[in-house]
C-alpha cells in the first residue's frame, strides 16, 4: 500500500479575458466570474463583488431587477465591472 499522498493534477483553461486578468493581477478569483448567455453567445464575464450586493436584497422582485440590470450592463460593455485601469487597454 502506498501512503504517499500527493496533490491532484487539476488543470483549468482560462478564457482570453481571464488570462488578461490573471496576467495583470497575478491571481484570479473564479468566484467573481459567471458564464452567461448574452448577445447570442456563452461567455465568461467578470462581475466582481456584484453578488454581495444582491445577497443583501430581501425581495425576489428586486433581485430579479438587479440581475436584469447586470445583464444589460454586460451586454453594452462586457468589461463593465472591471476596474477602470484594466479597461483602458481597450482604448490603445
Amino acid at each position: 500500500m502506498n501512503d504517499d499522498v500527493s496533490e491532484p493534477n487539476i488543470q483549468c483553461v482560462l478564457t482570453d479575458d481571464q488570462l488578461l486578468w490573471f496576467n495583470t493581477f497575478g491571481t484570479i478569483n473564479l468566484n467573481q466570474w459567471r458564464c452567461l448567455y448574452l448577445n447570442g453567445q456563452m461567455e465568461w464575464y467578470y462581475i466582481g463583488n456584484w453578488c454581495n450586493k444582491v445577497a443583501e436584497i430581501n425581495s425576489l422582485k428586486s433581485i430579479n431587477k438587479e440581475f436584469k440590470i447586470r445583464d444589460e450592463n454586460l451586454m453594452l460593455d462586457k468589461y463593465y465591472y472591471w476596474p477602470d485601469e484594466i479597461v483602458s487597454f481597450d482604448d490603445d
